[in-house]
């Protein structure tokens, strides 16, 4: 899947963004203030050669150094665009073409995906954003999407500020909901200053496996580095009334590493519309219950090996 960015307007519309898959257009359009995912068959070849961008890998690949590749995050900015919601729809909508299904078996909906759903193709294999970039890690072509930002989009890639410790079963509605509400709250956070470490932009998904040693030394020092500068760590919980954050074992970690961590402040957040239904119906202390509900050995995990991890105990309370 190649991927072109652009606002072509029309005279009742506005491409935001174009993916190209098995010789189809697939586009997201903006109507009347609402985004669309439209699709049409290539009438010819210079049309799909006007949309294809260069297959050529960036000028200068060793520009970024390791050191400052591992430490990047998101801008707050991108991750709260239209733009970026667009690329999430296409991204579903190119998966359910691909035959993909939601991790739970129902149907993909590609106008409200989760980042399950579009990780197939936004950050894994040749279809992937960062498919033909060169990752400053091992010199070897295919990075991280924070990667492919740092190198096309200037400036929506920096060093980290904050983490954010979440699940992929989230929307991506809902993370730029929470987010947004996260941000009025913290109002003296620039969104084109601060940058967020989310694992799915930021890990290089096609070699996970093989970067998998010693992941908790990793992270340990990740959040150190935020607490240094500053920084804390976002827990986003997917839905208030029984989130599936509270049942991951590797949340669950990450809760429990940052608690012994002195000076790191964490803030559970979720989306704006599930807040304003907590507090209409007074289940704010419900809520509180169910994040005190956290229990290692009932945990949950995409890989057996997370599941193994040393159980917080009573320090996580």
């Amino acid at each position: 899947m190649s991927h072109v960015s652009g606002n072509v307007t029309s005279a009742d519309s506005s491409i935001q963004t174009c993916f190209i898959l098995n010789n189809q257009i697939l586009m997201c359009i903006q109507e009347e203030g609402k985004l669309y995912c439209v699709k049409k068959v290539a009438a010819a070849a210079d049309e799909m050669a006007a949309l294809s961008p260069p297959s050529s890998v960036s000028a200068d690949p060793l520009q970024t150094s390791r050191e400052r590749s591992v430490n990047l995050g998101v801008s707050l900015r991108f991750l709260l665009s239209e733009e970026f919601l667009c690329l999430a729809m296409l991204a579903a909508l190119a998966s359910k073409q691909g035959g993909t299904t939601r991790y739970d078996g129902s149907e993909l909906d590609e106008s409200d995906p989760s980042f399950y759903d579009i990780k197939d193709s936004l950050a894994l294999g040749d279809g992937a954003l960062g498919a033909s970039t060169v990752c400053p890690r091992d010199r070897q072509r295919g990075s991280s999407i924070v990667d492919w930002l740092d190198q096309k989009i200037p400036g929506d890639a920096g060093e980290a500020t904050d983490f954010l410790s979440w699940t992929w079963a989230t929307k991506v509605r809902e993370m730029q909901s929470a987010l947004r509400y996260w941000h009025k709250v913290n109002a003296d956070k620039d969104q084109r200053t601060t940058f967020i470490w989310i694992c799915f932009f930021c890990n290089n998904q096609n070699r996970m496996i093989d970067n998998a040693d010693n992941l908790e030394e990793v992270f340990s020092n990740r959040l150190q580095h935020i607490t240094n500068r500053g920084g804390g760590m976002i827990a986003l919980l997917d839905n208030l009334h029984d989130p599936v954050y509270t049942k991951r074992s590797w949340c669950i970690f990450e809760q429990y590493t940052a608690h012994n961590i002195p000076g790191l402040s964490v803030k559970f957040v979720c989306s704006e519309e599930q807040i304003e239904a907590a507090v209409r119906d007074v289940r704010l202390l419900e809520i509180k219950a169910k994040i005190s509900e956290l229990d290692v050995e009932k945990a949950e995990a995409t890989e057996p090996s997370d599941a193994k991890k040393d159980s917080p105990g009573p320090a996580l309370a």
